[in-house]
This record gives C-alpha cells, structure tokens and sequence, in this order.
C-alpha cells in the first residue's frame, strides 16, 4: 500500500532527514521506562496522512503546538508498506486484537503487583505487540486523531471527534523520497 505522509520538525532536523533520510533508533528490547512508551502508537516516525484533513497544516500545527518549534519545517515522504504489516486502528479487527494485548498487559501487570509501577499507555502496548506478541506490525500503523490548530489551540477547545489521520512508521525501508516542501504537493495527497 502506498501512503504520502508529511512529517513536521525542526529546519535543522528537516535538512538532516532530507539528506540522510529518517534516523530510526536501534531496537533494544522493552523497558517500561522507555520514552517512546509514551508516544501514543509507540516506537517510529510520525506522518500525517489524507483523508480527513490537509496532512502539511496537521504535520505544520503538531510541530508547533506540540513540539514546540517555532517556524517548523515539513517533509513530505513516500510510504510503501505491505498491506499484512499494517496495524489500522481504525478497523474494527484491528481494535479488537489492540484491546485484547491490552488487557492481557494489565492482567500480567495486576498479578505481577506492577500496577502504578512503570509507564503504561498505548504506546507502550503497541510497542509489546511488535516486540514481544510476535504481530508483524513492524512496518506501518495508523490511526485517526485529534490534532489542534493554533485557533483551536487559543481558544481552549477541545473535541473528541478524530480530525486527522496519523501514521506512524516503524521500518525505515517503507520510507523513501524525503523532501522539505511548504506545501501540500498535490491535491491527491488529501
């Protein structure tokens, strides 16, 4: 399946990955303590795809209100994926084997007296299903999402309704053609 996908971060950051392509950290096993835990489908680059709304301004606004950077740049990437390697939590099936792992991790967790011990969200239960659960999601997950801009962002508003479709990246061969645009390349990429 191909995806374009728009990734926001730092000018500096945008003209490394321009050259050398995206940095993806070498897999050392789980810790608990792990950052990548906490990033909400876990280990991977993170890419704004279509289909709900423009993926530049959604990659643009997370760089600025999430990360913090002013002035941010956007990549625009290929993604090339296979179909069997993708985790679409979207999907009910999908959902139904997320939230089945999730519970036997709580259950172990309870039993093994970890509860309040350690960092435990979605990310870190994405991260067990690739590392420990032997799912073949290794490529390519994707999720629709919340995501503010700037307005929304002064105006304190909230929503629970998905706005934007995330996709997060976790084999570095599924992405190829980086580039740093100011814009949304092609209408086709909504």
């Amino acid at each position: 399946m191909h995806f374009v996908g728009y990734h926001g971060t730092s000018r500096e950051n945008a003209k490394d990955i321009e050259s050398k392509s995206f940095e993806f950290p070498e897999d050392s096993g789980f810790d608990d303590n792990d950052p990548s835990n906490s990033l909400y489908l876990g280990r991977g680059a993170y890419f704004f795809k279509s289909g709900i709304s423009n993926p530049y301004e959604d990659a643009k606004n997370f760089a600025e209100i999430v990360k913090k950077i002013k002035d941010p740049s956007v990549i625009r990437a290929d993604i090339d994926v296979d179909d069997d390697k993708i985790l679409n939590l979207n999907d009910l099936e999908s959902i139904l084997v997320f939230n089945t792992f999730k519970k036997k991790v709580v259950e172990t967790r309870k039993k093994d007296k970890r509860i309040g011990q350690g960092h435990c969200d979605d990310g870190t239960i994405v991260n067990l299903m690739v590392l420990k659960a032997n799912l073949d999601y290794s490529a390519a997950i994707i999720q629709r999402n919340i995501c503010m801009d700037p307005v929304e962002k002064d105006l304190k508003f909230k929503s629970m309704v998905p706005n934007c479709i995330v996709l997060c990246v976790k084999d570095k061969k599924c992405v190829s053609n980086e580039r740093i645009t100011d814009k949304m390349e092609d209408e086709n990429d909504i």
